[in-house]
C-alpha cells in the first residue's frame, strides 16, 4: 500500500482571516520502510494569472501564427519547516507505522482572498514532502480558504442612501417626445454574502412611446492584470441576479420595490496592486426598443466581511470581531466541535458558485495534484436587513472605469 498522508486544520471548515495563525497536523502512515532524507511541511500562498493570445507575423514572405502568454504572479506565503531530517543531510530509513507532526504558521496581515476564475487563481495550500534520494518525492496537498477582513462598518459613507438617475428622450422625428426618467437607489452602500440588497427604482416616462422592458441586475466584475510580457488586463463580467420588470407605457410612471439575494461572494477587492480585482455592481436598464439606445445607471456595491451594524434589525447580532483560531488539542482535531467564536453570531461557509471556466493551471507539478480548489467564504444568512438612515440619498460621481455601459 502507498503512503498515506492526512493533512487537518485546527478549525473544521479550513477558512481562515488574513493576519490569523493557523495551527494544524500532519498523519502520515507507511506499511513499509523507506529510505529518505527529510519530511518537510510548506504552507504557500501565490496568485497567478495567464492567458494567451493568437497573433501573427510575416516571415520570408509566409503569414506565421504564434501565441504570446500573457502572466503575472505574486507570491503571499512561503513557509517551510522540516519536521524530520533535513534536504542536505544524510538518507534515512522511515519505519513503516503511523507518523504524526504539528506543523503552526502565521498568515500575513492584507493578503488578498481566495480566489478561483478563469484566467486565474489566489490559493492556498498546505504541501507535505517526503525527499526521497534517487526517487520521486512523495508530495501530499490540501488547500485551505483565506479571507481578507473588510468590515463595512469602518467604511466611511456606506451606511447612507445612495442614488443615481438618468433622463433621456425617444429622438423621433415625426413625433414630440417627453424625456423619461429612471432612477434607482439602495439604502446602503455596502453588504455582505447572504443579505438582501432592497432597491427602489422609478421609471417617470413623459415620452410618447413606450419603454418595452425594464430590468436590474447585480453584476460582478473580474479584472485579471498581466506583467508580463507587458501590462494587459482581461475583464470577465457576471450577472448574478436579474429582475425583468416589464414594460412602461408611454405618459406613464412606474415604481418597483424589490430586493437582491447575494449568495457567496468573495468580498471586494479593488486593489489597483492586485493581479485579480474583483467588484460588484447594481444597474438598471431601459429597453427603448429596435431603433434606439438602451439606457442604464449603475450603482457600485461594496461587498464585505462584516454587515453594517445598520443593515441588521436586531443590533445584539452585531458581529464586533473575526474568528480566532483556537490552540490546537487532540479534542479540537478530533471532534466535531467547531471553533469557539466568543460572543460572535458566526456566519456559515459555502463555496461560491464557480463563474466561467475553472483557471487551470498548466505550470504545476503534474504527478503531485492536491484537491481542487474550492475557496469557502462567509455567509450571513442570519442577517436581515432593515430599511435605510433617515440620510439624504448621496449622489455615486459617475463611473470612470473603462468598459461598455450596455
Amino acid at each position: 500500500m502507498p503512503t498515506e498522508c492526512e493533512i487537518q486544520f485546527d478549525q473544521q471548515n479550513a477558512v481562515y482571516s488574513s493576519g490569523q495563525q493557523i495551527n494544524g497536523r500532519v498523519t502520515l502512515t507507511t506499511t513499509k520502510a523507506k529510505s529518505i532524507r527529510a519530511i518537510h511541511i510548506q504552507v504557500n500562498g501565490s496568485g497567478k494569472v495567464k492567458w494567451d493570445v493568437r497573433k501573427s507575423r510575416r516571415v520570408n514572405g509566409k503569414t506565421e501564427h504564434y501565441n504570446v502568454r500573457y502572466s503575472s504572479s505574486d507570491t503571499y506565503l512561503a513557509s517551510r519547516t522540516y519536521v524530520s531530517g533535513q534536504h542536505s543531510g544524510p538518507s534515512f530509513e522511515l519505519q513503516p507505522g503511523t507518523h504524526q507532526f504539528t506543523y503552526a504558521v502565521v498568515l500575513p496581515h492584507g493578503v488578498p482572498t481566495s480566489f478561483v476564475g478563469r484566467y486565474g487563481e489566489i490559493k492556498y495550500e498546505v504541501v507535505v514532502t517526503i525527499d526521497r534520494s534517487m526517487r520521486f518525492d512523495n508530495v501530499f496537498k490540501k488547500p485551505f480558504t483565506v479571507i481578507r477582513t473588510m468590515n463595512l462598518n469602518m467604511v466611511p459613507n456606506l451606511a447612507i442612501p445612495i442614488e443615481r438617475e438618468t433622463e433621456s428622450s425617444f429622438c423621433c422625428c415625426c413625433c414630440a417626445s417627453g424625456p423619461i426618467i429612471m432612477k434607482l437607489t439602495l439604502p446602503f452602500a455596502g453588504f455582505a454574502s447572504g443579505q438582501k440588497i432592497p432597491y427602489n427604482l422609478i421609471v417617470d416616462n413623459e415620452a410618447g412611446s413606450n419603454v418595452e422592458n425594464v430590468e436590474v441586475k447585480f453584476m460582478q466584475r473580474i479584472v485579471f492584470l498581466s506583467r508580463s510580457p507587458e501590462r494587459a488586463q482581461k475583464t470577465d463580467e457576471f450577472t448574478l441576479h436579474k429582475d425583468s420588470l416589464g414594460s412602461v407605457l408611454k405618459y406613464a410612471k412606474k415604481e418597483f420595490n424589490k430586493e437582491i439575494q447575494l449568495g457567496s461572494l468573495p468580498p471586494s477587492n479593488d486593489d489597483p496592486g492586485e493581479i485579480i480585482q474583483i467588484s460588484y455592481y447594481v444597474k438598471a436598464k431601459m429597453r427603448k426598443g429596435f431603433f434606439h439606445k438602451d439606457e442604464c445607471v449603475k450603482i457600485p456595491v461594496l461587498i464585505g466581511t462584516v454587515p453594517l451594524i445598520h443593515s441588521a434589525r436586531n443590533p445584539d447580532n452585531i458581529i464586533s470581531m473575526q474568528p480566532t483560531a483556537p490552540l490546537l488539542s487532540d479534542d479540537s482535531m478530533g471532534g466535531d466541535k467547531p471553533p469557539p467564536y466568543y460572543t460572535m453570531v458566526p456566519p456559515s461557509y459555502e463555496e461560491a458558485t464557480a463563474n466561467g471556466t475553472t483557471f487551470i493551471d498548466n505550470e504545476d507539478d503534474s504527478i503531485h495534484k492536491g484537491e481542487p480548489h474550492i475557496p469557502k467564504y462567509p455567509v450571513f444568512y442570519n442577517y436581515q436587513q432593515q430599511s435605510g438612515p433617515s440620510t439624504s440619498p448621496a449622489t455615486v460621481p459617475p463611473l470612470n472605469i473603462g468598459w461598455n455601459p450596455n
